[in-house]
Protein backbone atom coordinates (compact mmCIF):
# COMPACT_ATOMS: atom_id res chain seq x y z
CA UNK A 1 0.00 0.00 0.00
CA UNK A 2 1.06 3.59 -0.54
CA UNK A 3 1.66 5.89 2.38
CA UNK A 4 2.20 9.67 2.37
CA UNK A 5 3.94 10.91 5.48
CA UNK A 6 2.32 13.43 7.78
CA UNK A 7 4.55 16.27 9.06
CA UNK A 8 4.94 14.53 12.43
CA UNK A 9 6.27 11.42 10.68
CA UNK A 10 9.22 13.22 9.12
CA UNK A 11 11.26 13.16 12.30
CA UNK A 12 13.09 9.95 13.04
CA UNK A 13 16.17 11.33 14.79
CA UNK A 14 19.65 12.38 13.66
CA UNK A 15 19.19 16.00 12.79
CA UNK A 16 15.95 15.56 10.87
CA UNK A 17 14.29 18.24 12.98
CA UNK A 18 16.54 21.28 13.42
CA UNK A 19 14.16 22.98 15.86
CA UNK A 20 15.74 20.85 18.59
CA UNK A 21 18.49 22.99 20.05
CA UNK A 22 22.11 21.94 20.16
CA UNK A 23 22.88 21.61 23.83
CA UNK A 24 20.60 22.68 26.70
CA UNK A 25 19.48 19.13 27.41
CA UNK A 26 18.56 17.30 30.61
CA UNK A 27 17.30 13.73 30.85
CA UNK A 28 16.95 11.08 33.54
CA UNK A 29 16.94 7.41 32.71
CA UNK A 30 17.90 4.05 34.16
CA UNK A 31 21.33 2.53 33.72
CA UNK A 32 19.71 -0.60 32.24
CA UNK A 33 17.73 1.36 29.65
CA UNK A 34 20.70 3.44 28.55
CA UNK A 35 23.00 0.43 28.38
CA UNK A 36 20.44 -1.48 26.33
CA UNK A 37 20.03 1.38 23.86
CA UNK A 38 23.78 1.83 23.48
CA UNK A 39 24.15 -1.88 22.89
CA UNK A 40 21.49 -1.93 20.18
CA UNK A 41 22.92 0.95 18.16
CA UNK A 42 26.51 -0.22 18.63
CA UNK A 43 26.10 -2.52 15.63
CA UNK A 44 25.89 0.56 13.38
CA UNK A 45 28.80 2.52 14.86
CA UNK A 46 31.71 2.93 12.44
CA UNK A 47 34.44 2.27 14.98
CA UNK A 48 37.35 2.81 12.53
CA UNK A 49 35.91 5.43 10.20
CA UNK A 50 37.96 8.54 9.46
CA UNK A 51 34.89 10.72 10.05
CA UNK A 52 34.71 11.41 13.79
CA UNK A 53 30.94 11.79 13.83
CA UNK A 54 30.44 8.18 12.73
CA UNK A 55 32.27 6.98 15.84
CA UNK A 56 29.72 8.86 17.95
CA UNK A 57 26.21 8.11 19.09
CA UNK A 58 23.62 10.81 18.50
CA UNK A 59 21.56 11.43 21.64
CA UNK A 60 18.36 13.44 21.23
CA UNK A 61 15.52 14.26 23.61
CA UNK A 62 12.17 15.91 22.96
CA UNK A 63 8.54 15.58 24.02
CA UNK A 64 8.35 12.14 22.41
CA UNK A 65 11.20 10.75 24.50
CA UNK A 66 14.87 9.93 24.01
CA UNK A 67 16.45 8.36 20.94
CA UNK A 68 19.94 7.01 20.38
CA UNK A 69 21.15 6.93 16.78
CA UNK A 70 24.25 5.45 15.16
CA UNK A 71 25.18 5.06 11.52
CA UNK A 72 28.12 4.01 9.37
CA UNK A 73 26.38 5.51 6.28
CA UNK A 74 25.35 2.04 5.06
CA UNK A 75 23.03 1.11 7.91
CA UNK A 76 21.54 3.20 10.71
CA UNK A 77 20.05 2.18 14.04
CA UNK A 78 17.64 4.31 16.07
CA UNK A 79 16.64 3.04 19.51
CA UNK A 80 14.08 4.74 21.74
CA UNK A 81 14.55 4.37 25.49
CA UNK A 82 12.42 5.18 28.52
CA UNK A 83 13.50 8.47 30.07
CA UNK A 84 12.21 11.62 31.74
CA UNK A 85 12.97 14.67 29.57
CA UNK A 86 13.30 17.87 31.61
CA UNK A 87 14.94 19.89 28.83
CA UNK A 88 14.86 18.86 25.14
CA UNK A 89 18.10 18.97 23.21
CA UNK A 90 20.71 16.95 21.38
CA UNK A 91 24.41 16.10 21.36
CA UNK A 92 26.72 13.48 19.87
CA UNK A 93 29.03 11.57 22.20
CA UNK A 94 31.85 9.09 21.46
CA UNK A 95 30.05 5.75 21.55
CA UNK A 96 32.85 3.62 22.94
CA UNK A 97 33.50 6.08 25.75
CA UNK A 98 29.94 6.46 26.99
CA UNK A 99 29.22 2.77 26.48
CA UNK A 100 32.18 1.75 28.63
CA UNK A 101 31.24 4.30 31.29
CA UNK A 102 27.58 3.28 31.52
CA UNK A 103 28.54 -0.41 31.62
CA UNK A 104 30.86 0.28 34.55
CA UNK A 105 28.28 2.17 36.61
CA UNK A 106 26.41 0.28 39.30
CA UNK A 107 23.89 3.04 39.82
CA UNK A 108 20.29 2.44 38.84
CA UNK A 109 19.57 6.05 37.83
CA UNK A 110 21.56 8.29 35.48
CA UNK A 111 21.14 12.00 34.70
CA UNK A 112 22.64 13.56 31.57
CA UNK A 113 22.95 17.35 31.43
CA UNK A 114 24.16 19.52 28.57
CA UNK A 115 24.36 23.22 29.34
CA UNK A 116 23.25 25.94 26.92
CA UNK A 117 25.82 26.48 24.14
CA UNK A 118 27.91 23.62 25.50
CA UNK A 119 29.17 20.44 23.87
CA UNK A 120 30.01 18.71 27.14
CA UNK A 121 27.70 16.02 28.55
CA UNK A 122 27.62 15.93 32.36
CA UNK A 123 26.73 12.41 33.47
CA UNK A 124 25.68 11.95 37.07
CA UNK A 125 24.83 8.65 38.67
CA UNK A 126 22.74 8.22 41.79
CA UNK A 127 25.70 6.52 43.52
CA UNK A 128 27.62 9.86 43.50
CA UNK A 129 29.71 9.12 40.40
CA UNK A 130 30.03 12.16 38.13
CA UNK A 131 31.69 12.36 34.72
CA UNK A 132 31.94 14.77 31.83
CA UNK A 133 32.35 13.71 28.19
CA UNK A 134 33.25 16.07 25.37
CA UNK A 135 30.84 15.73 22.49
CA UNK A 136 30.20 17.28 19.08
CA UNK A 137 27.45 19.43 17.63
CA UNK A 138 24.41 17.34 16.61
CA UNK A 139 24.03 19.47 13.48
CA UNK A 140 27.16 17.84 12.03
CA UNK A 141 25.74 14.34 12.38
CA UNK A 142 24.59 12.66 9.15
CA UNK A 143 20.87 12.84 8.45
CA UNK A 144 18.95 9.57 8.51
CA UNK A 145 16.35 9.40 5.69
CA UNK A 146 12.82 10.04 6.88
CA UNK A 147 9.49 8.58 5.89
CA UNK A 148 7.94 9.74 2.63
CA UNK A 149 5.95 8.09 -0.11
CA UNK A 150 6.56 4.38 -0.31
CA UNK A 151 5.29 0.90 0.50
CA UNK A 152 4.60 -0.58 3.93
CA UNK A 153 4.64 -4.33 4.53
CA UNK A 154 3.72 -6.02 7.82
CA UNK A 155 5.52 -9.26 8.66
CA UNK A 156 5.29 -11.59 11.67
CA UNK A 157 8.59 -11.41 13.57
CA UNK A 158 8.91 -15.18 13.98
CA UNK A 159 8.33 -15.81 10.27
CA UNK A 160 10.82 -13.16 9.15
CA UNK A 161 13.44 -14.43 11.57
CA UNK A 162 13.06 -17.97 10.22
CA UNK A 163 13.31 -16.75 6.63
CA UNK A 164 16.46 -14.75 7.30
CA UNK A 165 18.07 -17.69 9.09
CA UNK A 166 17.53 -19.84 6.00
CA UNK A 167 18.91 -17.49 3.34
CA UNK A 168 21.27 -14.76 4.61
CA UNK A 169 24.26 -17.08 5.04
CA UNK A 170 24.19 -17.92 1.32
CA UNK A 171 24.90 -14.33 0.21
CA UNK A 172 28.35 -13.50 -1.16
CA UNK A 173 30.91 -11.97 1.19
CA UNK A 174 33.18 -10.41 -1.44
CA UNK A 175 32.40 -7.37 -3.58
CA UNK A 176 33.22 -8.93 -6.93
CA UNK A 177 29.52 -8.84 -7.80
CA UNK A 178 27.99 -6.32 -5.37
CA UNK A 179 24.40 -7.37 -6.01
CA UNK A 180 25.21 -10.87 -4.68
CA UNK A 181 26.23 -9.42 -1.30
CA UNK A 182 22.55 -8.78 -0.69
CA UNK A 183 19.35 -10.76 -0.24
CA UNK A 184 16.75 -10.36 -2.96
CA UNK A 185 13.18 -9.61 -1.81
CA UNK A 186 10.33 -10.22 -4.25
CA UNK A 187 6.77 -9.23 -3.36
CA UNK A 188 3.74 -10.47 -5.27
CA UNK A 189 0.36 -9.94 -3.63
CA UNK A 190 0.63 -11.30 -0.08
CA UNK A 191 3.65 -13.50 -0.91
CA UNK A 192 7.27 -12.61 -0.20
CA UNK A 193 10.22 -14.56 -1.59
CA UNK A 194 13.76 -14.16 -0.24
CA UNK A 195 16.75 -15.41 -2.21
CA UNK A 196 20.52 -15.31 -1.71
CA UNK A 197 23.35 -16.68 -3.83
CA UNK A 198 27.12 -16.41 -4.08
CA UNK A 199 27.81 -18.28 -7.31
CA UNK A 200 28.26 -21.63 -5.55
CA UNK A 201 24.92 -21.95 -3.77
CA UNK A 202 21.39 -20.57 -3.87
CA UNK A 203 18.85 -20.38 -1.03
CA UNK A 204 15.20 -19.50 -1.71
CA UNK A 205 12.49 -19.08 0.94
CA UNK A 206 8.80 -18.29 0.38
CA UNK A 207 6.47 -16.85 3.01
CA UNK A 208 3.23 -14.91 3.38
CA UNK A 209 2.98 -11.35 4.67
CA UNK A 210 0.10 -9.49 6.28
CA UNK A 211 0.10 -6.66 3.73
CA UNK A 212 -0.87 -7.23 0.12
CA UNK A 213 0.84 -5.08 -2.52
CA UNK A 214 -1.02 -4.08 -5.66
CA UNK A 215 1.98 -4.60 -7.93
CA UNK A 216 5.13 -6.74 -8.06
CA UNK A 217 8.05 -5.24 -6.15
CA UNK A 218 11.71 -6.32 -6.05
CA UNK A 219 14.59 -4.96 -3.96
CA UNK A 220 18.00 -6.19 -2.78
CA UNK A 221 18.91 -5.59 0.86
CA UNK A 222 22.54 -5.89 2.07
CA UNK A 223 23.06 -9.20 3.87
CA UNK A 224 24.96 -7.43 6.63
CA UNK A 225 21.91 -5.28 7.42
CA UNK A 226 19.71 -8.37 7.58
CA UNK A 227 22.15 -10.08 9.93
CA UNK A 228 21.71 -7.13 12.29
CA UNK A 229 17.95 -7.24 11.81
CA UNK A 230 17.87 -10.92 12.73
CA UNK A 231 19.49 -10.05 16.06
CA UNK A 232 16.59 -7.72 16.82
CA UNK A 233 13.80 -10.15 15.97
CA UNK A 234 12.03 -12.22 18.61
CA UNK A 235 10.48 -15.65 18.25
CA UNK A 236 6.88 -14.47 18.63
CA UNK A 237 3.91 -13.13 16.69
CA UNK A 238 4.76 -9.45 17.10
CA UNK A 239 4.57 -7.32 13.96
CA UNK A 240 7.57 -6.01 12.07
CA UNK A 241 6.89 -3.07 9.78
CA UNK A 242 9.00 -2.87 6.62
CA UNK A 243 9.02 0.43 4.76
CA UNK A 244 10.45 0.74 1.23
CA UNK A 245 10.91 4.26 -0.06
CA UNK A 246 9.28 5.07 -3.39
CA UNK A 247 12.61 5.70 -5.13
CA UNK A 248 13.87 2.26 -4.01
CA UNK A 249 17.06 3.66 -2.49
CA UNK A 250 16.56 2.55 1.11
CA UNK A 251 14.49 0.32 3.37
CA UNK A 252 13.52 0.72 7.01
CA UNK A 253 12.46 -1.95 9.50
CA UNK A 254 10.50 -1.06 12.65
CA UNK A 255 11.01 -3.64 15.39
CA UNK A 256 9.42 -2.58 18.69
CA UNK A 257 11.45 0.43 19.91
CA UNK A 258 14.13 0.09 17.23
CA UNK A 259 14.26 1.37 13.67
CA UNK A 260 16.92 0.09 11.28
CA UNK A 261 17.56 1.80 7.94
CA UNK A 262 19.70 0.33 5.16
CA UNK A 263 20.71 1.49 1.73
CA UNK A 264 19.43 -0.81 -0.99
CA UNK A 265 21.83 -2.42 -3.45
CA UNK A 266 21.21 -1.18 -6.96
CA UNK A 267 21.39 -3.43 -10.01
CA UNK A 268 19.49 -6.37 -11.46
CA UNK A 269 19.53 -9.50 -9.34
CA UNK A 270 20.14 -12.69 -11.36
CA UNK A 271 17.05 -14.63 -12.39
CA UNK A 272 17.27 -17.56 -10.00
CA UNK A 273 14.05 -19.53 -10.55
CA UNK A 274 15.52 -21.22 -13.62
CA UNK A 275 18.57 -22.33 -11.61
CA UNK A 276 16.51 -24.67 -9.42
CA UNK A 277 16.51 -28.17 -11.00
CA UNK A 278 13.00 -29.45 -11.63
CA UNK A 279 14.01 -33.11 -11.99
CA UNK A 280 16.38 -35.55 -10.33
CA UNK A 281 17.85 -39.00 -10.89
CA UNK A 282 18.37 -39.84 -7.24
CA UNK A 283 16.55 -38.71 -4.11
CA UNK A 284 17.53 -39.59 -0.57
CA UNK A 285 15.41 -38.93 2.52
CA UNK A 286 16.82 -39.21 6.02
CA UNK A 287 16.74 -37.44 9.40
CA UNK A 288 18.61 -34.16 9.12
CA UNK A 289 20.34 -34.68 12.44
CA UNK A 290 21.70 -38.03 11.28
CA UNK A 291 23.22 -36.60 8.12
CA UNK A 292 24.54 -33.61 10.06
CA UNK A 293 26.31 -35.95 12.47
CA UNK A 294 27.86 -37.98 9.65
CA UNK A 295 29.08 -34.87 7.88
CA UNK A 296 30.49 -33.48 11.11
CA UNK A 297 32.77 -36.52 11.49
CA UNK A 298 33.94 -36.37 7.87
CA UNK A 299 34.56 -32.64 8.16
CA UNK A 300 37.38 -33.27 10.64
CA UNK A 301 39.38 -34.75 7.76
CA UNK A 302 38.02 -32.64 4.90
CA UNK A 303 38.93 -29.30 6.42
CA UNK A 304 42.57 -30.40 6.83
CA UNK A 305 42.95 -30.69 3.07
CA UNK A 306 40.84 -29.53 0.15
CA UNK A 307 37.60 -29.19 2.09
CA UNK A 308 35.87 -31.81 -0.06
CA UNK A 309 33.39 -34.42 1.16
CA UNK A 310 32.17 -37.20 -1.15
CA UNK A 311 28.67 -38.67 -0.90
CA UNK A 312 27.90 -42.05 -2.52
CA UNK A 313 24.20 -43.00 -2.76
CA UNK A 314 23.63 -46.75 -2.53
CA UNK A 315 19.96 -47.33 -3.29
CA UNK A 316 19.82 -50.42 -5.48
CA UNK A 317 19.85 -52.91 -2.62
CA UNK A 318 17.87 -53.68 0.51
CA UNK A 319 20.53 -51.92 2.59
CA UNK A 320 20.04 -48.37 1.35
CA UNK A 321 22.57 -45.88 2.65
CA UNK A 322 24.83 -42.95 1.89
CA UNK A 323 28.59 -43.39 2.25
CA UNK A 324 30.51 -40.27 3.23
CA UNK A 325 34.26 -40.08 2.62
CA UNK A 326 36.89 -37.42 3.20
CA UNK A 327 40.65 -37.32 2.93
CA UNK A 328 43.28 -35.36 4.81
CA UNK A 329 46.51 -35.37 2.84
CA UNK A 330 49.33 -37.09 4.75
CA UNK A 331 47.08 -37.41 7.81
CA UNK A 332 44.51 -40.06 7.01
CA UNK A 333 41.11 -40.89 5.55
CA UNK A 334 37.56 -41.14 6.79
CA UNK A 335 34.66 -43.31 5.66
CA UNK A 336 31.23 -43.23 7.30
CA UNK A 337 27.74 -44.42 6.48
CA UNK A 338 24.22 -43.22 7.25
CA UNK A 339 21.00 -45.05 6.47
CA UNK A 340 18.57 -43.37 4.07
CA UNK A 341 15.49 -44.10 1.98
CA UNK A 342 16.76 -43.74 -1.60
CA UNK A 343 14.65 -43.38 -4.72
CA UNK A 344 16.19 -43.79 -8.15
CA UNK A 345 19.57 -45.00 -9.33
CA UNK A 346 22.87 -45.14 -7.50
CA UNK A 347 24.71 -41.86 -7.65
CA UNK A 348 27.56 -39.87 -6.21
CA UNK A 349 28.45 -36.25 -5.71
CA UNK A 350 31.08 -34.18 -3.91
CA UNK A 351 30.54 -30.91 -2.05
CA UNK A 352 32.51 -28.24 -0.27
CA UNK A 353 32.09 -29.46 3.30
CA UNK A 354 31.60 -25.99 4.79
CA UNK A 355 28.82 -25.18 2.36
CA UNK A 356 27.20 -28.53 3.08
CA UNK A 357 27.37 -27.92 6.82
CA UNK A 358 25.88 -24.46 6.35
CA UNK A 359 22.73 -25.75 4.72
CA UNK A 360 22.38 -28.65 7.14
CA UNK A 361 22.64 -26.21 10.04
CA UNK A 362 19.45 -24.43 8.98
CA UNK A 363 17.65 -27.40 7.41
CA UNK A 364 18.15 -29.71 10.40
CA UNK A 365 16.65 -27.62 13.19
CA UNK A 366 14.65 -28.89 16.17
CA UNK A 367 11.36 -28.63 14.24
CA UNK A 368 12.71 -30.53 11.22
CA UNK A 369 12.49 -34.31 11.19
CA UNK A 370 13.70 -35.23 7.70
CA UNK A 371 15.45 -33.63 4.76
CA UNK A 372 15.60 -34.65 1.12
CA UNK A 373 18.72 -34.55 -1.06
CA UNK A 374 18.25 -34.67 -4.83
CA UNK A 375 21.02 -35.24 -7.37
CA UNK A 376 21.36 -35.82 -11.10
CA UNK A 377 24.95 -36.95 -11.22
CA UNK A 378 28.32 -35.70 -9.97
CA UNK A 379 28.52 -32.73 -12.34
CA UNK A 380 25.03 -31.28 -11.74
CA UNK A 381 23.81 -29.11 -8.84
CA UNK A 382 22.38 -30.85 -5.82
CA UNK A 383 19.11 -29.79 -4.20
CA UNK A 384 18.20 -29.82 -0.51
CA UNK A 385 14.62 -29.61 0.76
CA UNK A 386 12.83 -30.00 4.06
CA UNK A 387 10.37 -32.89 3.90
CA UNK A 388 6.81 -31.67 4.46
CA UNK A 389 7.64 -28.04 3.65
CA UNK A 390 7.57 -26.66 0.13
CA UNK A 391 8.66 -23.11 0.96
CA UNK A 392 12.42 -23.67 1.13
CA UNK A 393 14.95 -24.97 -1.37
CA UNK A 394 18.74 -24.85 -1.35
CA UNK A 395 20.81 -25.51 -4.47
CA UNK A 396 24.47 -26.43 -4.02
CA UNK A 397 27.06 -26.66 -6.78
CA UNK A 398 29.20 -29.83 -6.78
CA UNK A 399 32.97 -30.09 -6.54
CA UNK A 400 34.69 -31.85 -9.42
CA UNK A 401 36.86 -34.68 -8.10
CA UNK A 402 38.51 -37.94 -9.12
CA UNK A 403 36.34 -40.84 -7.99
CA UNK A 404 38.57 -43.88 -8.38
CA UNK A 405 39.73 -43.72 -4.74
CA UNK A 406 36.36 -42.74 -3.24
Amino acid sequence: MRYIAKPSDQYLGSGSQRSIRSGAMRIQTSQAALQHGLGVVSRAVAARHSLDQLRHVHLEADDDGVRLTATDTEIAMICSIDAVVSEPGAITIPHRFINDLVSALSSSEITIDVAENSLVAQIRASDANESSINGMSPTTYPNIPGIGEGDWIKIVARDLRDALRHVVFAAATDDGRPVLTGVHFRFEGDKMTLAAADGFRLAVYDMNVASELSERLEITVPARALTELERLLTDDDSAVEMYIHADRTYVRFHVRAVQMTAQLIQGNYPSYDQLIPSEYQTRAILPGAVLQGGVRSAAVFARESSGIIRLIFNGESDDQNITLTARAEELGNHRGRVDAAIEGENSRIAYNVRYLQDVLQVASGPTVSEIAMETSGPSNPGVFRVVGRDNYVHVLMPMFVQWEDA
